[in-house]
């Protein structure tokens, strides 16, 4: 999998990961890594672009779950992993995350989001400036 970041300031600042590939068992710590050191450089918002992801697996759904911990102030266990993360987004008050927001996600990631329940969750973007906007 590709990972690029870019930082854009809308109403507030906002970091774009740049996905491309596969996000799967083999990557994910690799996403949440860069999370990891993305708020450690002063991130609090997150655009994931998912245009270029072809494939996601339940483990991909661990990295966004750790994504969501993190940008929203949780700890993320040193060097993540599928048994670190034991919380779900189920039970979050609102289906709109704070401070992660998807950017046109193909429809075979969708599906795994549906499939797993957890697309409704998200804040779903097709346009990258209206997603910068919602922050």
């Amino acid at each position: 999998m590709d990972i690029v970041l870019s930082k854009v300031v809308g109403r507030v600042p906002v970091t774009i990961v740049r996905l491309a590939g596969s996000l799967d068992g083999s990557t994910y710590d690799d996403l949440v890594n860069v999370g990891i050191e993305a708020e450690a450089a002063g991130a609090t918002d997150l655009l994931l672009d998912m245009r270029k992801l072809e494939f996601m697996s339940s483990a991909g759904m661990v990295a966004l779950q750790m994504l969501v911990r993190l940008m929203g102030g949780e700890s993320t266990p040193p060097g993540g992993g599928i048994a670190a993360n034991r919380t779900v987004l189920v039970g979050r008050n609102t289906g709109e995350l704070a401070h992660l927001r998807l950017l046109g996600p193909t429809p075979d990631v969708l599906r795994v989001l549906e499939v797993a329940g957890l697309k409704d969750y998200f804040a779903i973007y097709t346009d990258e400036a209206d997603a910068i906007a919602s922050f």
